[in-house]
């Protein structure tokens, strides 16, 4: 059985299988990417443009991010943007307030992560995010209206 048959026989199959994606480790994603694209290529290019990174969370308003960074503790923040996120951490330092602020430099400055807890961190930031999506704490039409989910991949 193919991959993308269970999902395409689902209701919001589609939306599964970003979910599943999008929250896989880095080289997990990268086989379930290839395993779509050799099935389907047009479901591949759409659920790309559909899936959250780190990187596109990043991208969105202050406003929102800074909401979205406010979700979690120092550790959580200093674990996803421990190592080669220089930008990333840049811009939570200017959004974060005071007291999270040296949270975060805390943990940054006195804890050496291991890259498994790091590539979890990034896993359990992006669940955190769909989950505000889902639960319309994040309002897509005004944040990134190109993550709405229609009839794309049908």
């Amino acid at each position: 059985m193919s991959l993308l048959f269970r999902y395409r026989k689902q209701v919001n199959g589609f939306e599964q299988l970003v979910h599943l994606v999008e929250s896989s480790t880095p080289p997990k994603q990268e086989k379930f990417l290839k395993l779509i694209d050799a099935e389907d290529s047009h479901w591949g290019e759409i659920l790309r443009l559909k899936m959250l990174s780190l990187e596109r969370v990043f991208s969105w308003e202050h406003e929102t991010l800074s909401f979205v960074l406010r979700s979690f503790t120092g550790r959580q923040l200093a674990l996803l943007l421990y190592e080669n996120k220089s930008e990333y951490l840049t811009t939570a330092k200017e959004l974060l307030n005071e007291l999270q602020k040296e949270e975060l430099e805390f943990w940054l400055a006195n804890v050496d992560f291991g890259k498994s807890e790091q590539v979890a961190m990034v896993c359990i930031f992006i669940e955190k995010v769909r989950e505000m999506i889902t639960d319309e704490k994040i309002h897509l039409p005004s944040v990134d209206p190109s993550l709405i989910y229609r009839n794309e991949a049908a």
